[in-house]
């Protein structure tokens, strides 16, 4: 699971409203991926388009829609225009209808290497995380709070998230027609450290990770382990800031009984 930051260059467009913003961000990598039998080479791309405007009575609305591109060795694993969202908000409350992440998608911990060597699937997993077409977001200084429903099925979740000087927390719920998990998670930094422990259960299996972190100036170490069950995986990696949206990162892990790594790099736009 792979928590990207878009970085957006806005676009103003004047034809038929008075002020309406069209934003344009994205991220890419490359590098090399070793499974633990063959080395690869990867990459990816992921383009993110946004539009937003405000009536003259104060309430915001919006679109957004990804495009998505990854390819490793000479195969193109990925090539689709998705997740499109429509929103309105007003006064921190936000409701969404599109192909939108479930409210229970908060929390967990960091992976490792410049594309994810999985280190965190192991008791991220266990959240099952897909998508629900219409989100209710409502946030109040810095608690935030949501729930999403899948009108198709009987499929809903709910969180509540905050932080609190050094700490945050964040708590999730999901029921799958009748199928239930949640997660707790919970962080602290002081300074160039900081850790991050989580806990998920779904039915009768449970599970939990941790990660802590270290960052010196543009370089960034992360050390993460997570169980489940019998399973396990852990691993470290680091990162190298070059500037302007650029970075060196990489890392090794042992993932089901496999050693695995990577090393590339990573732009933000």
């Amino acid at each position: 699971m792979k928590k990207i930051l878009f970085a957006s260059t806005a676009l103003v467009a004047t034809a038929g409203v008075a002020a309406a913003d069209i934003t344009f961000g994205g991220s890419a990598n490359f590098g090399l991926y070793y499974d633990g039998s063959e080395t690869i080479v990867k990459n990816e791309i992921d383009f993110d388009i946004k539009g937003s405007g405000e009536t003259d009575g104060g309430l915001k609305f919006g679109a957004s829609m990804d495009i998505d591109s990854a390819h490793n060795n000479s195969t193109t694993t990925q090539a689709v225009s998705n997740d499109p969202e429509v929103y309105i908000e007003m006064g921190g409350l936000k409701l969404t209808v599109g192909n939108i992440g479930e409210a229970n998608d908060v929390g967990g911990i960091s992976d490792i290497g410049f594309d994810g060597l999985g280190v965190d699937d192991v008791v991220d997993g266990l959240r099952e995380n897909g998508s629900d077409d219409v989100r209710v977001d409502y946030s109040f200084g810095d608690i935030a709070v949501a729930a999403s429903v899948d009108s198709s099925n009987n499929q809903w979740a709910v969180s509540a998230s905050g932080s609190f000087s050094d700490f945050t927390a964040s708590a999730a719920y999901r029921d799958n027609d009748g199928t239930e998990d949640w997660n707790v998670t919970l962080g602290y930094s002081a300074g160039a450290f900081g850790v991050t422990a989580t806990y998920a259960e779904a039915g009768n299996v449970d599970g939990w990770g941790l990660d802590a972190s270290y960052t010196q100036g543009d370089l960034t170490v992360v050390a993460a382990y997570a169980e489940r069950g019998a399973a396990d995986a852990y691993g470290i990696g680091a990162s190298y800031s070059l500037g302007g949206g650029a970075a060196v990162a990489g890392g090794i892990a042992e993932v089901g009984n496999e050693t695995v790594a990577d090393l590339g790099m990573t732009f933000s736009f």
